[in-house]
């Protein structure tokens, strides 16, 4: 839920490099140190600063909340009592579309209501029945759409959170591997390389996913290169730690560098494989590190695929049309009613209206009406835009993933792993390549 953002710290001991770590607080961020020591330490700087990031979409006013928002962190008690009724910040009832759609519909139903009163023979051109029987079928037929639309949606939601996670996992297997083969040992600067730029491509594509706005169309080069270049000053604002310059130098000049990046880690395993730092090209270990990478780049495919590739605009569009069409007959259906209701009150005479009976079914009927009507069609709406919302999960706001927590925990199970795999209990860190 939306909170003050707390401050985050690395749990791993750091009793071994106090020094290094008293030196480094004492200089800037971007000082002029070496990149060998930059590297070999990326963990350490990024679990002391996880700070948190800015989206770079902001569905609502509110830049601080915005910021906050995680749309999975919430309290299931909160929505299994009653005050599930009473909450609307940030839910589909705050949208303001969904209340103008509403007040259309009224105002709708209020003309219908006062062209009926004033002009009494086109009643007879309307049959009340048939336009009723018309709605409640729509009412089914919408409810059924819109629930394999929803059901959809969510399946996309969940594919996008589950490839993006293995994404993360993927990194992390690279550097078990790793240290379980006695790379680490030898290596450790070629292996921290591969964890960073596996973190790297994990952040780049976040960034590149977060950047998308509703509605936007396809950008032009000038566009694409200005988004590619806030993309990198936000990374740059964020995690300087986690490229030198003549990295930045050669990815910004490829939209999907966040995919490339993948070509740089085959290609550094490899290196590595031929230099005899990990078993060679032959064995089953450089076939898994290779699989593992060619997994990694399959999650980059799906995640990006869920947002590229939308549900055709035939079925958006249809779903759409049924929607509104229903709300325009039930609000037909309303005013009718209002009218007809409003013809007896005033065409009956006192003594009929002293009838509890006669009143009780006058209303009755008006407010049964206005609940069909009227509250089931702005259901329907809501679930629709629950719907449009939850089919895009890097663009609106209230159903993004949590991407931003993975890459946190991420971050932190690496230095975690980092500093296990370097100080074993009772033996010694294996060594493939004796030096």
């Amino acid at each position: 839920m939306p909170g003050q953002p707390k401050e985050t710290r690395s749990p791993f001991p750091t009793s071994t490099a106090e020094d290094v770590l008293s030196d480094a607080e004492k200089q800037p961020l971007l000082s002029a140190r070496s990149a060998k020591s930059d590297r070999s330490c990326w963990w350490q700087t990024s679990s002391d600063s996880l700070e948190d990031h800015r989206p770079a979409q902001e569905f609502q006013e509110g830049p601080d909340e915005d910021e906050e928002w995680d749309s999975t962190a919430y309290d299931l008690s909160t929505v299994t009592s009653w005050h599930a009724l009473f909450m609307l910040k940030r839910t589909a009832f705050n949208h303001s579309s969904l209340w103008k759609c509403f007040g259309c519909s009224m105002l709708l139903s209020t003309a219908v209501a006062l062209v009926c009163f004033f002009v009494p023979n086109l009643v007879g051109f309307l049959n009340f029945e048939k336009l009723q029987k018309l709605s409640t079928f729509l009412n089914v037929f919408v409810g059924l759409m819109i629930s394999f639309f929803l059901s959809s949606a969510m399946t996309r939601w969940y594919v996008c959170v589950n490839s993006f996670c293995e994404l993360l996992d993927a990194v992390r297997t690279m550097q078990m591997t790793l240290i379980a083969v006695g790379a680490f040992g030898c290596q450790k600067e070629r292996c921290d390389t591969v964890c960073r730029y596996g973190i790297l491509s994990a952040w780049l594509l976040f960034l590149s996913l977060d950047a998308q706005t509703p509605g936007q169309k396809e950008a032009s080069p000038l566009q694409i290169q200005e988004q590619t270049n806030g993309i990198w000053q936000q990374l740059e604002t964020t995690r300087p730690h986690l490229f030198v310059p003549k990295e930045k130098t050669v990815l910004m000049q490829h939209q999907d560098s966040y995919a490339l990046l993948w070509t740089w880690v085959a290609s550094l395993i490899g290196r590595m494989a031929q230099d005899g730092d990990i078993p060679p090209m032959t064995s089953p270990t450089y076939g898994k590190l290779l699989t593992t990478i060619q997994q990694a780049y399959g999650c980059i495919r799906d995640t990006r695929g869920v947002l590229l590739i939308k549900s055709p605009f035939i079925f958006i569009h249809t779903l759409g049309v049924l929607v509104h069409t229903n709300n325009v007959l039930n609000a037909i259906c309303f005013g009718l009613v209002l009218c007809a209701s409003t013809t007896a009150s005033l065409g009956a005479s006192s003594l009929e209206l002293a009838d509890r009976k006669v009143r009780a079914k006058i209303y009755a009927r008006l407010i049964m009406q206005l609940l069909v009507s009227m509250l089931g069609p702005v259901l329907y709406l809501a679930i629709f835009n629950v719907s449009v919302c939850v089919n895009q999960p890097f663009i609106y706001q209230e159903a993004k993933i949590p991407a931003l927590r993975f890459l946190k925990f991420a971050e932190l199970d690496l230095a975690g792993a980092a500093a296990i795999g370097n100080n074993p209990p009772s033996w010694g860190r294996p060594h493939f390549k004796k030096t």
